[in-house]
């Protein structure tokens, strides 16, 4: 998870001060082993820098090895643990059994607090712009500075369409969904209806909702070892519905009538739509090209629904305190009570 320098530094930092403990002993076990493992910063005995004196730096660590006994590590002679503070990271000496428990403690700790924040740009693309633009069927990586070009010449594209730009906060290993949808209701069932002079009219019976809109699903579990995030998701667009005439024909109840049957027009939705849905290794800050699949509209045409994806590690602490008043306003209602509403505010 970190750099080879951030390796190295923090190996030679834990060998100096190791080998002050050592002191005499010239000889360690060669059944110990050296590793460097990543926290979070204010994980479990951090705060301010422990290295500002080496009275602060001993009980830091101290700390550190008293927390990680709590978790069934024993010290044999020759182990250490030692803070690194300025790399987020612990360097720790101690046999392999123990590393194995330690390792477990890790992904208890580091990736409860690891949170991420998921955003995807969507558009709807006509098959000759996405020619012109290089974009095809499946999956892309771009850098920030070309995903800014590119979203410059979408915008400027007349076949492309900015739909939404979902983003949700969530941690390791939890699905999260959010949606900028509108729900549009729609009749399933009809009902003729007598009326007058062997007259007949057509009403609704039964109804349905349907969703009209984007909507992302994200489920991101983070790797022990490395930045690599495993990043599944759900993307879908539905458009709003067209509507179709579809006929049916009703017997009248005048035998006499010369057309015995009379057809009954009644309209049923059509709601375009795409999804793409995936599972793939992706990297913080690299923008994602997904998609390409096909809706069709009736007043569009084929069109290519692409999603561009990009992931960010976020501090899950909040920015600005929560513990301020939410702005009210009150209003007198008809009986002449009072009734408190509150807006939203900005945390």
């Amino acid at each position: 998870m970190k750099t080879a320098t951030f390796l190295l530094v923090a190996f030679f930092v834990a060998g100096i001060v190791s080998g002050e403990e050592a002191g005499s002993n010239a000889f360690l076990d060669d059944s110990l082993v050296v590793v460097t493992i990543p926290f979070p910063p204010d994980s479990l005995c951090g705060g301010s820098d422990p290295w500002e004196t080496i009275e602060k730096r001993d009980e830091n660590d101290r700390s550190w090895r008293d927390f990680l006994s709590s978790s069934g590590v024993t010290w044999p002679e020759g182990s250490y643990v030692y803070h690194v503070p300025a790399f987020q990271a612990i360097v720790i000496r101690n046999t392999q059994a123990n590393l194995d428990k330690i390792w477990d403690r890790h992904t208890q700790l580091y990736f409860r607090v690891c949170f991420f924040r998921i955003r995807a740009s969507l558009w709807l693309v006509e098959p000759k712009e996405a020619l012109e633009l290089g974009l095809d069927e499946g999956t892309g990586e771009l850098s920030p500075e070309e995903w800014t070009a590119l979203r410059a010449r979408l915008a400027a594209q007349d076949g492309a369409e900015f739909l939404s730009c979902p983003a949700v906060q969530t941690k390791h290993d939890q699905e999260s969904t959010v949606k900028g949808n509108v729900e549009c209701m729609y009749p399933t069932e009809f009902d003729a209806v007598d009326g007058t002079e062997g007259a007949f009219a057509v009403e609704p019976d039964n109804f349905q909702m349907r969703e009209v809109g984007e909507a992302l699903t994200v489920l991101p579990t983070a790797h022990e070892f490395d930045s690599r995030i495993t990043l599944t998701f759900n993307i879908t667009a539905v458009r709003e519905p067209s509507w179709h005439d579809w006929s049916d024909s009703l017997r009248l109840l005048q035998p006499e009538n010369a057309n015995p049957k009379r057809a009954l027009s009644m309209k049923s939705p059509d709601f375009p739509c795409a999804s793409i849905q995936s599972t793939m290794d992706v990297l913080p800050g690299v923008v994602y090209r997904v998609g390409g699949t096909p809706l069709v509209e009736p007043d569009c045409g084929r069109r290519l629904f692409f999603a561009f994806l990009t992931v960010e590690v976020t501090n899950p602490k909040p920015t600005v305190s929560l513990n301020l008043p939410a702005p009210k306003f009150s209003e007198k209602t008809e009986n002449g009570e009072g009734q408190t509403h509150f807006r939203n505010s900005t945390f």
